[in-house]
């Protein structure tokens, strides 16, 4: 049983290569069966390559129902040492490097030896299945049930008690202001707010003084609409309103056409007030001519 690869015995071997047999258990894993093991070491220069196939049966631990089942191992390896050490090359190099398959070397940094004991419980370990299950069928223990792994902490969480339409109810009475049902988008907003321009109202010249007025409206200079006075019958119909009307007696039934008669006097009288300040006008007007003729 060869448990150490002696490097110097490796170079004075015919064609510098080693046959090694393994055959016993490890004490870092449960075995049940010894880790038989048929290894070939040869040295490729400044490297050295260990080849081999190795057999065993281990003992596991299912991960759903805790029991030891067996496991059976059957593969092969191949690793590479280099004798040198390849860490101080990488670093003293700029270069960054990429390590592919095929290209995990072991460095021995100027041992004289090689741990085949070492080499042989990492190779088992890293072969083990990353799930441990005993069986197709196993679904775990009965004592993994619902009722048997109840928490007491959690007991008290059965005793809270919550009526969620109660809540909904008391937040809407506290609620004060409307909110709107759906909210308007920046786009909408927007557009909406683009016909909010101001416009230069039109004007035009009268055509009696020339003065530039609003369209559609009395000169505010003459007085007059489209050549026509309106001033002094706009001052007349104010006056008219502006009557304070006497106190109401009290309502009597009339008629329709006592109402129209009412209404035909109230315009008779508004008639006849501007017709009267008509009439003055220009003899007001001829006076001042008098006195600029003077």
């Amino acid at each position: 049983m060869e448990r150490i690869l002696s490097i110097e015995e490796l170079e004075n071997a015919p064609n510098k290569t080693l046959h090694c047999v393994f055959n016993e258990k490890i004490d870092q894993i449960d075995c049940k069966t010894p880790v038989k093991a048929d290894l070939y070491a040869k040295s490729l220069g400044e490297f050295i390559q260990i080849t081999g196939h190795i057999n065993t049966t281990v003992m596991l631990e299912c991960d759903l129902c805790l029991e030891k089942f067996e496991y059976e191992l059957d593969f092969d390896i191949d690793e590479l040492y280099s004798k040198g050490s390849l860490v101080s090359d990488y670093e003293n190099s700029d270069k960054e490097f990429e390590i592919k398959d095929g290209q995990f070397i072991t460095d021995l940094n100027g041992e004289k030896e090689i741990d085949i004991y070492d080499l042989l419980y990492q190779s088992v370990i890293l072969n083990f299945p990353n799930k441990k299950v005993c069986g197709i069928n196993c679904k775990g223990k009965e004592y993994l049930s619902h009722e048997e792994n109840n928490d007491p902490r959690l007991e008290v969480f059965k005793n809270l008690q919550i009526n969620p339409k109660k809540k909904i109810v008391e937040h809407k009475k506290e609620r004060k202001m409307a909110v709107p049902k759906k909210r308007t988008g920046h786009s909408a907003q927007g557009s909406r707010r683009a016909n909010w321009k101001a416009t230069k109202p039109e004007t035009t010249k009268c055509p009696n003084c020339g003065a530039t007025v609003l369209a559609h409206t009395v000169c505010t200079e003459c007085g007059t609409y489209k050549g026509q006075p309106v001033k002094l019958a706009d001052k007349a119909a104010a006056a008219a309103t502006a009557k304070k009307p006497a106190k109401k007696a009290p309502a009597k039934k009339t008629t329709k056409k006592a109402e129209a008669k009412v209404e035909e006097t109230k315009v008779e009288e508004v008639k006849t007030e501007v017709t009267a300040e008509v009439k003055e006008e220009p003899k007001a007007e001829e006076a001042a001519q008098e006195k600029t003729k003077e």
